[in-house]
């Protein structure tokens, strides 16, 4: 009986240590850069936890300024905040309503989301 006892709490505290581990590789700060023509963008997408392993809040703050006539204009910001779950097996956080996808990279320590790749500070 206390043999079961004491493997059934060595085994949730590995479980625990696990889904920890996952949040950890999650959560944060990632950076982009772009540029074109028409404007420069500086992104940053920042990663929290709602439910451990589960739900997370996606914020994607992007500072830019557009190109007209070779001349910047001011920086102008945007602001766009969701709520995305986490896949385990695709490593991707995806959100619902507007089909984002953010896939996790965890060899580069970033995310990918469409074309840009976001880097962890």
């Amino acid at each position: 009986m206390k043999r079961s006892l004491i493997s059934m709490l060595l085994l949730i505290a590995a479980l625990a240590a696990c889904n920890n581990r996952s949040v950890k590789l999650i959560t944060g700060k990632y950076v982009h850069e772009g540029q074109s023509e028409y404007s420069i963008a500086y992104d940053t997408l920042i990663v929290q936890t709602i439910i451990p392993d589960q739900i997370y809040r996606v914020t994607l703050k992007t500072g830019f300024n557009r190109i007209h006539n070779k001349k910047r204009s001011p920086k102008e910001f945007k602001v766009k905040t969701w709520k995305a779950t986490w896949n385990e097996r695709t490593r991707m956080l995806s959100e619902t309503d507007y089909g984002r996808q953010l896939l996790l990279l965890p060899n580069d320590q970033a995310f990918q989301l469409k074309a840009s790749k976001f880097t962890r500070l």
